[in-house]
């Protein structure tokens, strides 16, 4: 059937306020016959309706396409006219889109869209889709910051990854008094190094707690900053395993701090400007193969496993297992032993984890006494046994799986709907 083959974006960028960020959508006919179809496109979006601009391009030029609210009562999500697509029997074909924002938006760090082919069958059955475009999300147009991160997924673990900042000061102004602050979202602070090239050199950032899950850093003392103020900052951030357990918010801001004594915090003042991005992180990835339902008493066998697929070394590390929902530890006992061996199963003991309610932490054992080679993976037989169970607690086992350091800090992220948990059934007889 016709299908979606790619969806590649022209421009890697969009400005709010700014031209418009190009795309291009690849799909293929491999029948014999023509096909008529159509490209729409979903999103979610916060303001008008009309004030999202998207366009497709034929011989006849730029065409723009309608947006509606998918539902009236809630709009919180828009789709589009059909662009047509023609296809020839055996041809692929690239249709060339572009979109455009308001200078008034700003929900987020990228602007993205959902894309499918309709072939004009009611029930979709035949339908293809796939995810994009997606852009990163500039500032809006006037705004005196902007922060530049590299594309390519950076592993932590590795080299330092460069990265540079600007500040134009377009506001007409002259400031007595600025401040700059660099943010870093869900990070380890122990575990991170971010450092500034200025003099000739690189020069290490204190930094410091802005709340209770992101960390601050000022490249330069607050000082004057006059009109048309212009400067690039180099920084290098260093990724060590601990530091992130999943792709990382970047912040750049410009503060007024003019009114502001000595005493006050160095991240108050009125916010001129800030700038977001995300850096795109390799971890390693862990998985849970488990049965879908249990009955009590009786036994889950999970298979658990991970793999550095980091592209560098780490240090020694093993699986940890977070089994929710058992009210005590009387409830169960994990035995384990290596995937495909005859060895007796080993029992582990359960822990009481320290910010869950009736959850239980587990740890297996590190599949290398010594660093984690890149490639490197193991797979666990995980064996749950359930003795007892009460349904008006639960009637779901949840097992969450985590890569850590030896000391038990975390080294990947265990995402709702990943392939990090597992959901199962339980029943009682």
């Amino acid at each position: 059937m016709p299908r979606i083959v790619a969806i590649r974006n022209e421009d890697c960028e969009l400005t709010p306020g700014g031209p418009p960020a190009r795309f291009g959508v690849e799909v293929t006919n491999p029948t014999g016959r023509a096909v008529r179809a159509g490209l729409s496109f979903t999103l979610p979006w916060g303001l008008k309706a009309d004030e999202l601009r998207l366009e497709y391009h034929d011989d006849a030029g730029w065409h723009r396409l309608t947006m509606t609210w998918i539902s009236e009562d809630e709009p919180e999500a828009l789709h589009s006219e059909l662009a047509p697509v023609r296809l020839r029997p055996h041809e692929t074909r690239t249709s060339r889109l572009r979109v455009a924002v308001p200078r008034t938006y700003h929900d987020g760090v990228n602007f993205w869209a959902r894309t499918r082919l309709d072939l004009g069958d009611p029930s979709h059955r035949d339908d293809s889709s796939a995810p994009g475009p997606v852009f990163a999300l500039n500032p809006p147009v006037g705004t005196p910051v902007n922060l530049t991160l590299p594309e390519r997924r950076v592993p932590v673990g590795g080299a330092p990854v460069e990265f540079t900042a600007t500040v134009d000061n377009t506001t007409g102004r002259s400031y007595r008094r600025a401040g700059l602050d660099l943010g870093i979202d869900f990070a380890a602070a122990d575990h991170l190094r971010l450092e500034v090239f200025r003099g000739g050199g690189w020069h290490r950032l204190t930094l410091r707690a802005a709340d209770d899950h992101s960390v601050l850093a000022s490249p330069t003392a607050d000082a004057a900053m006059p009109a048309g103020y212009h400067h690039t900052y180099r920084f290098r951030l260093t990724l060590r395993p601990g530091s992130v357990q999943n792709d990382k918010l970047l912040s750049f801001s410009l503060r007024d701090r003019t009114r502001f004594g000595s005493g006050a915090l160095t991240s108050e003042g009125a916010d001129l400007g800030t700038a977001y991005r995300k850096l795109h992180v390799l971890l390693p990835t862990v998985h849970i193969r488990t049965p879908e339902a249990v009955t009590v008493p009786g036994s889950a066998n999970l298979t658990v496993g991970f793999v550095n697929d980091t592209s560098v070394s780490l240090p020694p590390v093993h699986v940890r297992l977070t089994v929710t929902n058992p009210a005590s530890r009387a409830w169960f006992t994990v035995r384990t032993r290596r995937s495909g061996s005859t060895a007796l199963w080993r029992k582990l003991p359960a822990h009481a984890a320290p910010d869950g309610f009736h959850a239980w932490t587990v740890d297996l054992p590190a599949p290398r006494d010594g660093s984690t080679p890149a490639g490197f993976g193991a797979d666990d037989e995980v064996r749950i046994q359930l003795s007892t169970w009460d349904l008006e607690v639960a009637n779901m086992l949840h097992v969450a799986a985590q890569v850590v350091l030896a000391d038990g800090t975390p080294v990947s992220a265990s995402t709702e709907g990943d392939t990090e948990h597992a959901y199962i059934g339980v029943s009682t007889r």
